[in-house]
């Protein structure tokens, strides 16, 4: 529902994980070639979806496969004749071989998009109170301990024990109890969803993502089977009926009625609130947008008209500052490589790039829009200079939020020497600075 509120992925990759879940069980009861390839089609569609959903795909089908293999005969022998065919040995060489420098690339090198936050147990446990309670604990970070959720300064947090934790400890047990039920389907889809789980935490612990929830989305549809399971099998029907009556009704009750609840709380980070902003400052065809971390397909899609768009990215910095140099080794090095970068006041790479691409092309009464994601330009020029001085404080901070602080704090000096400033609009994360070429 957070996700939904502009144009993302999410909402479709919980569909199709959807359609995967139920092409599972359907496949696993009736084996036949309609069930299976939709099976493998849903997979598909959640790997060009989702690039971690390729992980899903993978454990999905192995543990269909595995269970095929244990409890359907036809299918076992089937199976041995496809795999010690020659043509399959050959086929599955030719595509570890074709896959391997793309493994190698994701161990050994450093993904920009994934610099905000280190692993904590923290992530693991808020991920599943994100997916079982109506609170969102893990859309972007999260607390630094467990413990800051149930407790505010001196007194405790009775908004998330209610809705957050009452509900997570529900969840987690009408899911025991499911698994409990020993049925070999729902096990072979907790093997998927576990082993996925695994290794994106692994991922996590040695850097290569974050873990927050919308990254392992896919498993949701599978828990929500679990819970509808737990709460159906109870001995004794009364317990399960006074169970999910609470769980409903802890849910619907925070959905409508809290403020931070997904349907009503705005996302601050998102690209419409961009555009819309720029609508409302009428920035016309011919004038000039430059866009700062996020690149401008983000933001295209939403627009009604075509403007000049550039952007100063996280996916282009080191093009259109740094004449092209290794994208990696910025991002490992950058603390070091770039420090002279940081230190420079007025930055000469930054103040060349708007002569060539603004004053020297721009003409008189056209306007430009500045765009920066406050989250991440955060940091005042004096701040940083204090910043770079102190190693200790220096080490800290992400390289990210050094280089477009000092990108942001570099423009608003240029374009306010060299232009009329017109406006500053602030709106969720956002703030968009207007000038005039006078």
């Amino acid at each position: 529902i957070y996700f939904a509120q502009e144009v993302r992925l999410y909402s479709l990759l919980i569909f199709f994980s959807c359609l995967s879940c139920l092409f599972f069980i359907k496949t696993a009861k009736n084996t036949n070639k309609i069930n299976f390839n939709l099976f493998l089609l849903s997979n598909f569609l959640i790997c060009v979806t989702h690039t971690i959903g390729i992980l899903f795909a993978f454990f999905n089908i192995a543990f269909l496969t595995q269970y095929l293999y244990k409890n359907n005969d036809e299918f076992k022998i089937r199976f041995k004749e496809i795999i010690l065919n020659k043509k399959t040995i050959i086929a599955t060489i030719t595509a570890l071989i074709l896959i391997t420098p793309f493994v190698l690339n994701i161990a050994f090198s450093k993904n920009l998009s994934q610099f905000w936050s280190d692993f904590s147990m923290t992530k693991i446990f808020c991920t599943f109170v994100d997916y079982l309670s109506p609170i969102q604990t893990n859309i972007i970070n999260t607390k630094a301990t467990i413990k800051d959720y149930f407790m505010w300064t001196d007194y405790p947090n009775k908004n998330f024990i209610i809705y957050g934790f009452t509900p997570f400890i529900i969840g987690i047990f009408v899911i025991i109890k499911a698994l409990l039920e020993k049925n070999k389907i729902l096990i072979s889809l907790f093997k998927t969803i576990f082993c996925f789980f695994l290794t994106l935490t692994f991922f996590a612990i040695i850097g290569k993502i974050v873990l927050i929830t919308k990254y392992s989305c896919e498993i949701f549809p599978i828990l929500i089977l679990f819970m509808a399971v737990g709460f159906s099998n109870f001995k004794y029907k009364k317990i399960g009926i006074i169970l999910l009556i609470t769980y409903l009704a802890l849910n619907l009750n925070y959905l409508y009625s809290n403020n931070n609840s997904a349907p009503k709380k705005i996302r601050a980070e998102g690209n419409k609130i961009v555009v819309d902003i720029l609508e409302k400052a009428e920035i016309k065809n011919t004038d000039y947008v430059l866009l700062t971390y996020y690149d401008k397909s983000k933001f295209e899609r939403y627009l009604k008209t075509t403007t000049n768009i550039d952007s100063i990215d996280k996916l282009n910095f080191h093009i259109k500052l740094f004449d092209n140099e290794n994208y990696h080794n910025l991002i490992a090095n950058g603390k070091k490589t770039k420090k002279s970068f940081l230190e420079d006041t007025p930055n000469k790479t930054v103040y060349d790039f708007c002569d060539n691409n603004y004053k020297n092309t721009m003409k008189k009464g056209d306007k430009i829009a500045l765009v920066f994601l406050d989250s991440v330009s955060f940091i005042e020029e004096k701040q940083l200079a204090e910043i770079i001085k102190d190693k200790n404080i220096y080490e800290k901070y992400s390289f990210i939020f050094l280089l477009f602080s000092k990108i942001k704090n570099n423009l608003i000096n240029y374009f306010d020497k060299e232009f009329k400033h017109i406006d500053t609009i602030k709106q969720g994360a956002w703030s968009v600075y207007i000038y005039e070429n006078n």
